[in-house]
């Protein structure tokens, strides 16, 4: 009775949160649009692929494809709704919740410590913002949890010394690990993870690690190959179409968005990415996860305090990874993986590439805090000769830790500032710029039905959303306007827009090649408030 009530309790938090901030509207985030693109394009025959300015549909692999297959799916079926989609990413965020706060209860042997955590999650804004966008993030969530839950149970079942019926069976596993389904559902559930986002390499490094450290040689091996095997169409499809992973070419990367800054090409620069990434992704990120009313701004280094204050984050989720030690290595190596990536990867995204993480940032720091008061309730309560009890018994009354546990939810309450400016985010209607950037979209779906035109833009992906029909692409990213101008003519551009979306590659490449090459650019449509323009490019 008492774990239906947590379920509903967590359920409950979470309907009237999810509710409260849910957003109809497309996301302006450009990536939301590329997974529709391409989930449209994979329903309508055209294979994982978008369109180019030669009319035909190229192979891509920006992204890994489960998520565009899945929604493409469901647009088989007849079901192309945004909101349909990100009911479901809610849907899928709930059972992350779920499966987290049961971890949680099993890891502490406190009921009432998963409740805390999943009340937590279930009022956690960053979860919530990407749960009500049509992204990845939380499918890729619930195949690692499923993966991690998937491991309990084999652990459960390899480890123990009692039959289904009761019997003891000298500690031997109830099945052999090769007919167990929990195993093959773990490595499958990271190769499914994977599939929806390379971050996924972290949870299949955390599975093998799990594997080694038990000494399960074969069991680590299988697992290997079977990952190896899974991954393989996908590595062959993109060497047959030519297409190299973007994921490298990122990591010499100085500044994506800044092409003319060039790369990487001594250990000083690489150290002051991968500390600049830190500082984003661990200082701040986790700090933000787990205090949201603490002031985290993204586009300054990190004072002293914060460091500080994230350093003792990190060692009490440290020590809540060893709070059982059937999981220790397994959580530790899951967070060795994840920070290791973010270092390599480029910064300037805030904690989008931690929300997938947020519930194993929050599990193991609840994990830490139980266990330092177990800790001192042990210290401090000393074998009592008079009536015999010790700490051990006093702790197996769960009192204190329940009242930890329940006095932790008011940590939870505590986001809900912030939730509500989610939501007062969410009912607010698109700035001006982008109304006029969606008017020239659909002005131009009208125009040029029928026709094959291609349209240079800041932000092809939205505009497509739009005018799906028009081959919209970025133009080049280069300080030299020749460079920009010859872009152009290389991919047949017809139009170009010249937007007020407020993103810095307008000011730095396109507006100086028009300048220098206005007899080349006739003004189509304007807007003045603010100022837009379609443009006419005369190849």
């Amino acid at each position: 009775m008492r774990k239906i009530i947590i379920l509903l309790s967590i359920a409950l938090t979470f309907l009237i949160s999810f509710s409260t901030i849910f957003d109809k509207k497309l996301d302006l985030n450009g990536d939301n649009a590329n997974y529709l693109t391409y989930a449209h394009n994979i329903a309508a025959g055209h294979g994982y692929s978008a369109l180019s300015y030669d009319a035909s549909y190229q192979p891509v692999n920006h992204f890994p494809p489960a998520y565009s297959f899945v929604l493409s799916l469901f647009m088989r079926m007849g079901i192309d709704s945004i909101v349909f989609f990100k009911v479901l990413n809610g849907i899928l965020m709930l059972l992350v919740i779920f499966i987290i706060s049961h971890i949680t209860a099993r890891l502490s042997g406190n009921d009432w410590l998963g409740l805390s955590v999943g009340v937590f999650l279930a009022l956690s804004a960053p979860m919530l913002h990407f749960a009500t966008m049509v992204m990845s993030e939380m499918n890729y969530a619930f195949f690692s949890a499923l993966c991690f839950l998937s491991l309990w149970m084999y652990a459960d079942n390899q480890d123990s010394g009692t039959t289904s019926q009761g019997q003891g069976n000298s500690g031997q596993a109830l099945t052999p690990w090769y007919r167990c389904p929990w195993f093959y559902c773990a490595i499958l559930s990271a190769v499914a993870a994977y599939y929806f986002r390379t971050m996924a390499m972290a949870c299949i490094f955390a599975l093998l690690v799990f594997y080694l450290v038990r000494k399960e040689w074969k069991q680590a091996l299988t697992s290997l190959a079977i990952a190896v095997v899974a991954y393989l169409p996908w590595v062959l499809r993109n060497k047959a179409a030519g297409l190299e992973s973007r994921y490298f070419g990122t990591i010499m990367t100085v500044n994506p968005w800044r092409p003319e800054q060039g790369t990487i090409s001594t250990p000083a620069e690489f150290v002051e990415k991968v500390l600049k990434n830190m500082d984003e992704t661990v200082v701040k990120a986790f700090t933000e996860s787990l205090f949201p009313f603490v002031n985290v701004n993204y586009n300054e280094t990190s004072s002293w305090l914060l460091i500080s204050g994230a350093l003792l984050i990190i060692a009490v989720m440290i020590y809540g990874c060893f709070v059982n030690r059937k999981f220790t290595w397994l959580l530790f190596a899951y967070f060795v993986g994840n920070i290791g990536l973010f270092g390599l990867w480029h910064g300037g995204n805030g904690i989008r590439y931690v929300v997938p993480l947020i519930p194993w940032i929050v599990m193991t720091f609840y994990l830490g805090v139980a266990g330092v008061v177990r800790l001192i309730k042990v210290k401090v309560a000393k074998p009592d000769k008079s009536n015999g009890k010790n700490a051990k018994q006093l702790d197996s009354k769960g009192g204190a830790l329940q009242l930890l546990a329940l006095s932790l939810i008011v940590l939870a309450l505590l986001e809900i500032p912030s939730v509500k400016l989610l939501a007062q985010q969410n009912r607010q209607a698109y700035p001006p710029a982008y109304k006029e950037y969606f008017d020239i979209a659909k002005q131009m779906k009208r125009h040029f039905k029928g026709k094959h035109v291609v349209v240079a833009c800041r932000k092809p992906e939205l505009f497509m959303m739009y005018a799906p029909d028009i081959c919209a692409r970025r133009y080049a990213f280069s300080d030299k306007p020749e460079e920009v101008i010859r872009d152009l003519e290389e991919h047949n551009t017809d139009y170009v827009i010249l937007d007020a979306l407020g993103y810095s590659s307008t000011g730095l490449y396109l507006y100086p090649a028009i300048m220098q090459n206005q007899s080349r650019f006739k003004p189509v449509m304007q807007y003045d408030n603010p100022p837009t323009y379609l443009l006419h490019f005369e190849r």
